[in-house]
């Protein structure tokens, strides 16, 4: 059995440029993933039309935001805010493509 006492040392200039480039990439991952679910919701905003065509007329959703979108934007406006008529109607006009139904 091998006890290590002693763990590698790594430079400042080592330890700053695996920082940044954690950063950097988190950055892009996260701008790529934001896409992504952009299309997904997309995509569901369809079912839900196709779904008011074949009888459910009673079907009312106004909008269909990511989760983790949607958890920033309360935590950062509150939830007051986003059961606001105002808030929803705006919230339609930036992203018609992700609101099956009109207020």
């Amino acid at each position: 059995m091998h006890i290590i006492t002693s763990f590698p040392k790594y430079s400042d200039g080592e330890v700053h440029r695996a920082l940044m480039r954690e950063i950097t990439t988190g950055i892009a991952l996260k701008q790529a993933w934001e896409g992504e679910r952009e299309k997904i919701c997309a995509q569901e905003v369809d079912k839900i039309k196709k779904a008011q065509k074949f009888g459910f007329k009673n079907l009312r959703c106004v909008a269909v935001t990511p989760a983790w979108e949607w958890f920033n934007i309360r935590k950062k406006y509150g939830h007051e805010a986003m059961h606001d008529r105002g808030f929803i109607k705006d919230y339609q006009k930036r992203f018609p493509h992700l609101a099956p139904n009109k207020l």
